[in-house]
C-alpha cells in the first residue's frame, strides 16, 4: 500500500495525530529521533511531504532503523530536494532585494525566508514566494522593478499592507523592522513582534491547515530572546490577540514548544477543547479533499446522489467557520458557528 492510499483509509483525525509526533521537536539542533513506527508513519506521509514537511520528519527519522523503508522513500526525496532548492532560494533572494534595493526601495522579506534561520538547519524549512512588504509610495515602482527580476526565479509576492497585521500601520512596522544576514547581505525583516504576531494569524487565517507553520511559531517561540516584549506583540485588537494567545497554546499542545520567553500569565488562556483536534483533522485531511471549486456544485446538482456527498465536502470545519466569521474561539457552540458559515457559503454559490 502507498502513503496516499494509507492516508484514505485512516481517519483523518488519527493521521493528523501521527504527523503531530512525527514533527514534535523536528525543528531543533537536538531533536529526538522519531518514536513512531514506518507503519504508523506511513498514513502521514503524503500530507507531510504535499504540505512541505518531509524534510523535517527525516531529520528525525534519519538515525532510526527504518530509515531505508521504501515506502519512506519519500521523506528522504524531500529532504535532498528541499536543501538543493534552498541553496538555490538563497541567491535568487538575495538578488531580488539587491536589485529592489538598488532602485532605491526599502523593502522586509515576509514570512518563511525570516523564520528559516530558527531551525537547526535552514534548509530544512522550504521556501516558496518571496513575499516583500513595501510602502504604497513605493508599490508601482516595486511592482516594475519585480517583474524585471522574477525571470527564472520564485514568485515574487508583492504587500503594500499585510491582511494579518491589520491593526499596525506599514510605517510602524518599517520603524520596528531589523536587519539580518542572508548569505553575504544583510535583508531587513519584521520586529521580533511583529513579526511573531504575523506568522500566528497568517496560521489562522488559512485556518492552521499547514504543519510547517505551527512549526514556524514553535521554533521561534523557542528563539525569542529576553527582550521580547509580549505587551507589544499582544496590543491591538483584542480578537487577533486571542488568536496569538492560542497559537502559543497549540504550538505547546500539539509540537510539544517550549517558549524561551512565556507568555505573561494574565495572558494565558487555557485552550478550548474543540481548537486542537479541528487542527489535527485538518492536518490529517488529504489535500485532495481539501480543494474548493466553485463550479464543482453546479455539476453535482445534476445527479441527486451526488448533491448530499458535495454538501458534506463543503462542511467547513470549526476552525475555517470561526475565522471566516471573525468570530471569538470561545462562548460559542461551534455547531453553530459551521452552520452559519456554511449558511454563508450557500447564499454566495445561490447568488453566484
Amino acid at each position: 500500500m502507498n502513503a496516499r492510499a494509507a492516508a484514505a483509509r485512516a481517519r483523518p483525525f488519527v493521521v493528523g495525530k501521527g504527523i503531530a509526533r512525527a514533527l514534535r521537536g523536528a525543528w531543533r539542533h537536538d531533536a529526538d529521533p522519531i518514536q513512531i513506527s514506518a507503519p504508523e508513519l506511513l498514513p502521514c506521509v503524503d500530507a507531510l511531504v504535499r504540505s512541505g514537511a518531509g524534510a523535517l520528519v527525516w531529520h528525525r527519522l534519519r538515525a532510526t532503523a527504518w530509515r531505508g523503508a521504501p515506502e519512506l522513500e519519500s521523506l528522504h526525496s524531500a529532504h535532498r530536494t528541499d536543501r538543493l532548492r534552498f541553496a538555490i532560494n538563497v541567491r535568487h533572494v538575495q538578488a531580488v532585494v539587491t536589485g529592489v534595493r538598488d532602485a532605491g526601495i526599502d523593502a522586509i522579506l515576509l514570512k518563511g525566508w525570516s523564520v528559516a534561520a530558527y531551525y537547526a538547519d535552514p534548509a530544512l524549512r522550504p521556501l516558496g514566494d518571496i513575499d516583500l512588504l513595501v510602502r504604497e509610495r513605493d508599490g508601482d515602482a516595486a511592482s516594475a522593478r519585480a517583474a524585471a527580476l522574477a525571470v527564472r526565479r520564485p514568485p515574487i509576492d508583492l504587500h503594500t499592507a499585510l491582511l494579518d497585521l491589520t491593526d499596525r500601520t506599514v510605517a510602524e512596522l518599517f520603524e520596528r523592522s531589523r536587519m539580518i544576514p542572508l548569505g553575504d547581505i544583510a535583508v531587513r525583516v519584521l520586529g521580533r513582534e511583529d513579526q511573531f504576531r504575523h506568522l500566528c494569524l497568517h496560521f489562522f487565517r488559512h485556518a492552521g491547515s499547514r504543519p510547517l507553520w505551527l512549526c514556524d511559531i514553535a521554533a521561534t517561540l523557542e528563539a525569542m530572546p529576553q527582550d521580547f516584549d509580549w505587551e507589544r506583540c499582544l496590543a491591538g485588537d483584542v480578537l487577533l490577540s486571542e488568536r496569538v494567545v492560542a497559537a502559543v497554546g497549540l504550538a505547546e499542545r500539539i509540537l510539544g514548544a517550549i517558549p524561551s520567553r512565556p507568555l505573561p500569565s494574565r495572558w494565558r488562556r487555557r485552550l478550548p477543547a474543540w481548537l486542537p483536534r479541528a487542527v489535527l483533522r485538518t492536518w490529517g485531511t488529504p489535500f485532495d479533499a481539501r480543494v474548493f471549486r466553485p463550479t464543482a456544485m453546479s455539476l453535482s446538482l445534476r445527479t441527486p446522489g451526488e448533491i448530499l456527498p458535495a454538501l458534506l465536502r463543503r462542511w467547513p470545519n470549526p476552525l475555517e467557520a470561526t475565522v471566516q466569521r471573525k468570530g471569538g474561539l470561545t462562548g460559542i457552540w461551534r455547531p453553530f458557528v459551521q452552520l452559519h458559515e456554511a449558511t454563508a457559503r450557500a447564499f454566495r454559490f445561490y447568488r453566484s
